[in-house]
């Protein structure tokens, strides 16, 4: 019984390595249409890049009575995309981030507690059991690789 419990956890982690690995190829990647302002400048839409949560059934978390839910984020120009994350459901969340045009890191805050590092076109996933975390609002932000001059910020909705 125990080694069928340890073939779990690994095909597990050979899950969240192959998606971290297609991440970071840009296999999940669209290319973002950019809009234009008034003013002239350009930014991504956002409306293109904000992603579902997408249920996935292996992973180290996961059971079959709990799937894990997935939620990505996207750095594009020194932006989250989204930047506001919405977890409504409780149990197994993993949340991968993708750094597609240049290194960044992303700091989480307690209870998360989490710190990222990316280069460019790298993924960095991490889970947590959203039912453990009390109910709010969570700010995450780049804390050293930020582009010069630019706040980046990010909400995480527990709700």
């Amino acid at each position: 019984m125990e080694s069928k419990k340890t073939i779990k956890v690994v095909m597990g982690m050979i899950v969240i390595v192959v998606l971290v690995i297609l991440f970071a190829a840009g296999v999940f990647q669209k290319e973002t249409p950019e809009v234009t302002s008034p003013n002239g400048e350009t930014s991504p839409n956002t409306e293109e890049t904000a992603f579902a949560p997408v249920k996935v059934t292996g992973g180290p978390l996961a059971s079959e009575e709990s799937p894990t839910l997935f939620y990505e984020i996207k750095i594009i120009g020194g932006e989250f995309f989204p930047n506001e994350v919405i977890i409504e459901e409780k149990g197994n969340v993993q949340v991968g981030v993708v750094a597609t045009d240049a290194a960044y890191d992303v700091s989480f805050p307690a209870p998360i507690e989490k710190y990222l590092l990316m280069k460019k076109g790298q993924a960095a996933v991490f889970g947590f059991d959203a039912g453990a975390v009390q109910a709010g609002t969570y700010q995450f932000s780049c804390r050293d690789k930020c582009p010069e001059g630019k706040k980046m910020e990010g909400k995480l909705v527990i709700r």
